[in-house]
């Protein structure tokens, strides 16, 4: 049906259409505002106040890698450094989270895609970081740039004690053989030394740098302490055992640990007649005590495996040779006991729990199973086994509130479970499982009360309950609008 209408009604329309025209204007110059501002925004030609260049932390599409680096106290700082990314194929920044829920205070500009093999390392209120042949100096209360400085050479991968904080300065080992120390205030080269080799570690023994090298035209190796101020060489040790005419030295691989506590350096090596350990005195650079024992009677290693020796409590535990024994050496004498004997398995201490030694078992014929073993230290007698799933693509195991804690990453679908294990039964306590959106686990820390797991995002540990979350990005329901 047609409505006609009288011509007051169409005059009245002219002034009414005519406001209506404007009022759909002004909104659609509006609505291109705000269009324009999102794609700007997505552009990131307005993009948040960052140090560096990477898009808000929030978005769910951030992804943490590495391992986390706590910050606790320290100059009044508190969060977790961490790499992140936008997604693989995006550039590396170090983050700084902190806050509950976790937010990003701050990144850093984008980072060569190696520095992620060599953790950041802090001192007081100062991150140095890998960025290619660059040492970066960042403040941690908002990431600005302290200073750069150009080495002239990578840090090794993987070499966590590489860059190491001294009094006022830092001291960096580079793959070129050099060991460089650097102002902590401004990056100013201090003092540097070219070694025979490129040692696996870079050592700080009572505040001074030192690193175990070849020595020039010998066959033997040495550790050598410098000064940390003046760069001289402070002492040089060269620990050396005899029996029956055949003199033992350390090779680049022989263990050194070092107890800041006791100011006590101890030697483990041998080879060929027989196994040697020795401890010397950090302040005085004298022998304490020698202790050898025939390769003929004692399964001493003859090359090292990954996880190297474990000092906890006065003694030094080790995998013997080809890891099928475990051997205890005690601190204040060198006496050697062979703790424990297999044939099936190679085995690797992992951490000490009061009387119960927590062990890694590799079975030999099976690479692919692995046990985790509770050795009682008063017995020597192997309390208990706890098999790893077959599904497990990572895991990790550690002390906890009340045992130890196991974290696995199971496979179809994707999920994280962890166990608290009683220690003595090696029973678990509780158990709890956590879907997660990744396959990749590559970074775990541990502090007294949480492991921070990063898998894709980052994950915490409860290990009073071994309740595991999400925690950084936060999971995409508890951004939707509820």
């Amino acid at each position: 049906m047609r409505v006609a209408r009288s011509s007051r009604a169409r005059a009245g329309c002219v002034t009414t259409c005519f406001v209506r025209l404007v009022a759909v204007l002004l909104l659609g110059g509006l609505a291109a505002v705000v269009i324009f501002t999102v794609v700007m925004v997505r552009t990131e030609r307005l993009a948040p106040n960052l140090v560096g260049d990477l898009a808000n932390a929030r978005s769910s599409q951030r992804m943490a890698y590495g391992p986390v680096m706590p910050l606790i106290g320290g100059a009044g700082e508190e969060g977790l450094l961490v790499f992140t990314a936008r997604d693989e194929a995006s550039p590396l920044a170090l983050s700084y989270l902190d806050g509950d829920p976790l937010a990003v205070r701050w990144d850093s500009a984008a980072l060569d895609s190696a520095s992620i093999r060599t953790p950041p390392v802090i001192d007081a209120d100062v991150a140095y970081l890998r960025d290619g042949e660059r040492l970066l100096a960042l403040n941690l209360p908002d990431g600005s740039r302290r200073w750069t400085a150009e080495l002239g050479a990578v840090i090794p991968d993987g070499c966590a004690s590489c860059i190491q904080p001294l009094e006022g300065a830092v001291a960096v080992l580079t793959a070129d053989s050099m060991l460089r120390v650097l102002g902590a205030e401004n990056g100013a080269p201090l003092w540097q030394t070219a070694l025979d080799t490129t040692p696996r570690e870079l050592h700080v023994i009572a505040g001074n740098p030192a690193v175990v090298t070849s020595v020039p035209e010998t066959d033997n190796t040495a550790l050598l302490i410098f000064d940390a101020a003046e760069g001289s060489l402070l002492r040089r040790i060269q620990p050396r055992c005899e029996a029956d005419g055949t003199v033992e030295t350390p090779t680049p691989d022989s263990p050194v640990l070092y107890d800041p506590s006791a100011r006590a350096i101890y030697f483990l090596f041998g080879f060929e007649q027989q196994g040697c350990a020795q401890r010397w005195a950090a302040t005085t650079g004298e022998m304490v005590w020698s202790s050898a024992v025939p390769l003929s009677a004692v399964p001493w290693p003859r090359a090292w495996r990954t996880d190297g020796p474990l000092l906890s409590g006065g003694t030094i535990y080790l995998a013997g040779e080809n890891g099928t024994s475990l051997l205890a050496i005690d601190t204040r004498d060198g006496s050697v006991q062979v703790m424990y004997r297999t044939g099936a398995y190679a085995l690797d201490p992992w951490v000490r729990d009061g009387g119960m030694l927590l062990v890694h078992a590799e079975h030999l014929d099976d690479v692919e199973s692995d046990e985790l073993w509770g050795i009682d230290l008063t017995t020597g007698e192997r309390r208990w086994r706890y098999p790893i799933a077959l599904s497990t693509s990572s895991w990790a195991a550690h002390r906890a509130a009340r045992g130890f804690v196991v974290c696995q990453l199971l496979s179809n679908p994707p999920r994280l479970q962890v166990d608290i294990l009683d220690p003595e039964r090696g029973v678990p306590l509780r158990r709890h499982t956590l879907p997660v959106g990744s396959t990749a686990w590559t970074g775990t820390a541990w502090t007294d009360s949480i492991a921070w797991l990063t898998i894709g995002a980052l994950y915490a540990v409860d290990l009073h309950t071994g309740i595991p979350a999400q925690v950084w990005p936060l999971p995409e329901q508890e951004h939707s609008p509820q």
